[in-house]
């Protein structure tokens, strides 16, 4: 009624714009189970948002060695053509903060690790999305250790953990990790954008260039080895005291850094040293960390429940229990459309070709029911 009190909150998140236009899966290099053309072996090349036939058979098909089915991307999966609006950066700690504190104590409950269910009133396990008392890979979203039982929870980050929170040394811009499927899904659903497919993911690195063999997402074959240490931990300015490189691509993951946690968002691009695309770390359209930091969580074009989904957006709100609710997204107790792509920051110096662009190694169904240290949350929307 007239007489009633709205509260209104405006929130933005930046992102980058992918232009209509063809691109190619794959690099023609070693990456493992990379996707190909299945004969002859070759890159395939995206033309458009039509359907596309996946097997070993007929010849000209998508195909890859090791985690992929037999099936049919159909005409509303998306494939990376059509023009879209990707996250320049992964999710922030701040912004899943946002997040949380607009929703009900019932839905914040289900976003979180630590029991923050009604009629809980004191916590002790404070930092709330690995559920400890302690902050733990570099997570410091945290609420009060005495809570209301019944009332919605102000979550706030408390990196210093001195109890004070929001201040200049707080990890705000520290990409978000601890999280499940579940937990990004909510925040797409809630921002209105949806989870980008594993086509969409080759095209933000990549884009319309022609493939080169074994290439990360700043489009070359080599990575710096580190090490990396870290200036002004937990700051806005946070970023590389030793380590940084100027002409090999940078990168957060275990061969470059002992910090066992992810870092602030967009560090490499603010770098002092920083000389373009490679030393930035970036993808072609200028998103940050497509490589490293947190593995990048995605719809997978391997498996018949991935090759499902349709690309709708998420409608800015949660089911009453705190869930996601779009058509053909994946269900709570399915997991099976997801894969992994990118690397994080748990990548070790062995396997760090999975934060090569076209690298499928965890392109089967993720281990993504259960909170990981390295798994945060990026989405896109499709161009009007």
């Amino acid at each position: 009624t007239y007489t009633d009190i709205t509260e209104v909150q405006v929130y933005a998140i930046e992102m980058v714009y992918m232009n209509q236009g063809a691109f190619y899966l794959g690099s023609g290099g070693t990456e493992t189970n990379a996707f190909r053309v299945n004969t002859p072996a070759a890159p395939y090349q995206v033309t458009s948002e039509a359907p596309i036939a996946i097997g070993n058979n007929p010849p000209g098909a998508l195909w890859a060695d090791g985690e992929i089915q037999n099936g049919t991307l159909t005409a509303a999966y998306p494939k990376g053509f059509a023009a879209a609006y990707m996250m320049k950066y992964e999710m922030s700690q701040q912004q899943y903060v946002d997040f949380l504190n607009s929703l009900t104590r019932v839905q914040q409950a289900a976003r979180v690790e630590t029991d923050l269910s009604v009629g809980v009133s004191a916590v002790n396990e404070r930092y709330v999305m690995n559920g400890l008392p302690t902050m733990g890979y570099r997570n410091g979203i945290r609420c009060d250790a005495t809570i209301d039982p019944n009332s919605s929870i102000t979550f706030y980050c408390d990196a210093n953990g001195n109890d004070i929170g929001g201040e200049a040394d707080d990890g705000q811009w520290v990409a978000a990790n601890e999280m499940n499927l579940s937990d990004v899904a909510a925040f797409l659903d809630w921002s209105a954008i949806r989870f980008m497919t594993e086509l969409e993911y080759e095209k933000a690195c990549r884009g319309p260039l022609p493939p080169l063999p074994n290439e990360f997402p700043w489009r070359t074959a080599s990575i710096t080895s580190g090490p990396f240490t870290l200036d002004n931990a937990f700051t806005t300015s946070e970023g590389l005291a030793t380590g940084y490189s100027s002409t090999v691509g940078n990168a957060m993951y275990g061969g470059a850094t002992a910090n066992a946690g992810s870092m602030r968002v967009g560090s490499f691009a603010a770098n002092t040293a920083n000389t373009g695309r490679i030393s930035a770390g970036a993808g072609y359209y200028g998103a940050m960390e497509l490589a490293g930091n947190q593995v990048e969580l995605v719809i997978s074009a391997g498996n018949s429940s991935g090759q499902a989904y349709n690309g709708s957006h998420g409608d800015g709100a949660l089911t009453i229990a705190g869930g996601h609710d779009p058509a053909t997204w994946p269900p709570l107790t399915d997991h099976d459309q997801m894969c992994f792509r990118g690397g994080g920051f748990t990548t070790t110096v062995a396997t760090v070709g999975q934060l090569q662009v076209s690298d499928r190694t965890l392109g089967a169904t993720a281990n993504d029911a259960i909170r990981l240290r390295s798994v945060g949350g990026r989405g896109v929307r499709t161009a009007p």
